[in-house]
């Protein structure tokens, strides 16, 4: 997600991100114009989409407040042409926590609705095209269109949440993602046949669906599964001043997947064998392995849980993990065989 986001700012020390499919929604509305698309003269299609951004912002940032205030940790929000999305690396797994968390972003679009009617009361109703109307409108259909129980929007998160009361939170994510599925492509037929903007919104929920699914079912599997117990055992230490040509031969005769570059009794690299060629297409043979091993990790204790550092691979913060027990580094976890991992647990154990 990284490489489509522009950083913006840090507000409560959260990274706030852009997408860049924003620019394209700013490009449409400069050009069509707000009256063409139906909502009024008022306010030059630009500046609207950006104080709908703006009030977007607000909703999210209520959302990660009481996600903290429940042990949540937030790590960054996205700005997405249809809405926002806060990536937290820790959400809260108490039912009533979520579901004030989760209610806490409509409650924010109807709080100001609310202020806005009391205060310019006047000034807001139908066919009145005016500055103070137009964020009225946009907080109610904000604070409305995110309690649709589509999961992940805010009323799938509500309706988890509710179900997991009682039934737990396994049982309720396979219901709100099947109804947050159902909707979506409700949305995306009605899309083809009365608003091409449902259509869009429709595959934006849909796939956030399918990626909510997939973090949910990956983090189920791991809970309670320790780092120890799946890490790779079998690599092989290479010393950092070797060059690349003779890795090549050492990995001839070795059958490691992967490489760890040691100096000192310390890891300070990794090299895979599947990206030698890659690494001999780019690089002289004669360049040393600590030039071109891969320095992106972090050491962590065997006994940590793997629900602490999934998120890690999941947002690409680090490429590898060194497992260590003691002082001494017994494995390594990557992205594939954290893959195949949780694939065999899954056929063992689990049914998603």
């Amino acid at each position: 997600m990284k490489k489509w986001t522009i950083p913006l700012f840090k507000i409560f020390g959260i990274r706030v991100e852009l997408h860049i499919t924003f620019f394209l929604i700013v490009l449409l509305f400069g050009i069509s114009g707000v009256e063409e698309i139906g909502v009024g003269r008022g306010l030059p299609g630009v500046l609207f989409i950006i104080v709908v951004f703006l009030f977007v912002l607000l909703h999210e940032i209520s959302h990660c407040v009481v996600a903290i205030k429940y042990g949540g940790k937030v790590k960054s929000i996205i700005l997405f042409p249809f809405g926002g999305v806060a990536q937290m690396e820790r959400i809260p797994t108490i039912p009533l926590s979520e579901l004030k968390m989760a209610i806490a972003g409509p409650a924010t679009n109807f709080a100001i609705a609310g202020i806005l009617y009391l205060l310019f009361h006047p000034f807001i109703g139908i066919g009145k095209n005016n500055f103070i109307s137009y964020l009225f409108i946009i907080n109610l259909t904000l604070g409305t269109f995110n309690l649709l129980p589509a999961f992940p929007m805010d009323g799938g998160r509500i309706l988890r949440a509710i179900l997991a009361i009682r039934k737990g939170y396994y049982f309720s994510t396979k219901v709100a993602i099947k109804v947050g599925k159902i909707l979506a492509v409700g949305m995306m037929v009605c899309g083809l046949f009365i608003n091409p903007w449902l259509l869009f919104i429709g595959i934006f929920v849909f796939i956030g669906g399918m990626a909510e699914e997939e973090f949910f079912k990956i983090n189920f599997i791991l809970k309670d599964v320790f780092a120890e117990e799946i890490c790779v055992r079998d690599f092989r230490i290479i010393p950092p001043s070797i060059p690349i040509y003779e890795l090549i031969e050492i990995a001839k005769e070795s059958s490691s997947e992967v490489f760890v570059v040691m100096e000192f009794e310390k890891p300070v690299g990794l090299i895979r064998r599947k990206d030698l060629p890659y690494i001999i297409q780019k690089n002289m043979p004669q360049i040393m392995v600590s030039e071109i091993c891969d320095r992106n990790f972090i050491s962590v204790d065997g006994k940590s849980k793997c629900e602490e550092f999934f998120s890690y691979f999941l947002n690409k913060e680090i490429s590898w993990i060194a497992v260590y027990e003691g002082n001494r580094m017994v494995g390594i976890i990557y992205p594939e065989s954290l893959l195949i991992t949780t694939k065999i647990l899954e056929s063992l154990k689990y049914r998603f």
